[in-house]
């Protein structure tokens, strides 16, 4: 499914309150359709989905009051077994990058929910683990000042300078290439939790690797579930789509294990720029 993903990722934005509007059955359809050609990330992991829809649900989801008006959520799980943080990121952004081209409002949810209560209900909490869901819905044309509260407490809509996601790489490689700054850029727009903004990466002739700044005691927020090694799967996904859309072929993704103090290697893909603008 081809869409201006530039496009929708600068006007892509977390809804908190929803109107009552009704989603058309046809676009339920088109995000399943969607989901179950894109469920697999590109590191191996397949996710799995559920629609709730809380006008027939038993089950309480619990927002804790970050989300109100949404009638029907998309939970993802995975398997507790052979899976991979990053994955799990880029395949979910992957379904909300695309709700937001169709202008339908999610927002990422990964710690602030009953996650105990959704997995006993629905789930075989021996062998699944729900990493994060969202509301899916229209945006309510007013913000509640509680929404208004919370993205500026979030300081939602600051992003960290370019030089501060780039290490070990010259400020005059973005400046004398238009596509590797677009590359950036739409890193840069990614959302996370909190907005820690954890991606970090060196750029290396044509390689791209990718690092991690974790937030000392991040961690520890929602026991089991490494919410900011996510966030680095949603930057890759960003990254990867604008590839796509720019029309650069990937060589390969590999672990180069490239070291630096204060940050965790995460992954590092080669592309192919031998034909475009440097």
């Amino acid at each position: 499914m081809n869409y201006p993903v530039s496009n929708t990722i600068k006007k892509r934005k977390s809804v908190r309150t929803y109107s009552d509007e009704v989603i058309p059955d046809q676009i339920i359809q088109n995000i399943i359709n969607f989901f179950s050609a894109n469920c697999q990330g590109p590191c191996g992991t397949k996710l799995r989905y559920q629609i709730v829809d809380l006008d027939t649900s038993k089950t309480k989801l619990g927002t804790y009051g970050f989300i109100s008006g949404a009638k029907k959520y998309l939970l993802f799980y995975a398997e507790k077994e052979n899976f991979n943080w990053l994955d799990i990121g880029y395949v979910i952004e992957n379904v909300i990058l695309y709700c937001a081209h169709l202008g339908i409002g999610t927002c990422w949810l990964g710690g602030t929910f009953n996650r105990s209560n959704l997995t006993k209900n629905i789930l075989d909490e021996n062998k699944y683990f729900i990493p994060a869901i969202t509301p899916v819905g229209f945006a309510r044309k007013r913000k509640t000042l509680r929404e208004k509260v919370i993205r500026g407490f979030a300081k939602a809509e600051n992003r960290i300078p370019t030089d501060k996601i780039l290490v070990n790489t010259p400020k005059e490689k973005l400046a004398d290439s238009k596509v590797l700054n677009q590359l950036i850029q739409m890193v840069r727009l990614a959302p996370s939790a909190s907005n820690k903004q954890p991606w970090r990466i060196e750029i290396e002739n044509n390689i791209f690797h990718f690092y991690m700044q974790r937030t000392k005691g991040y961690s520890k927020i929602v026991p089991g579930i490494d919410l900011q090694k996510i966030d680095m799967g949603i930057a890759l996904c960003h990254f990867c789509k604008t590839l796509k859309e720019l029309n650069i072929p990937m060589i390969k993704k590999f672990d180069a294990v490239k070291n630096i103090e204060g940050l965790e290697y995460q992954k590092s893909l080669e592309i192919d720029l031998s034909e475009l603008e440097r």
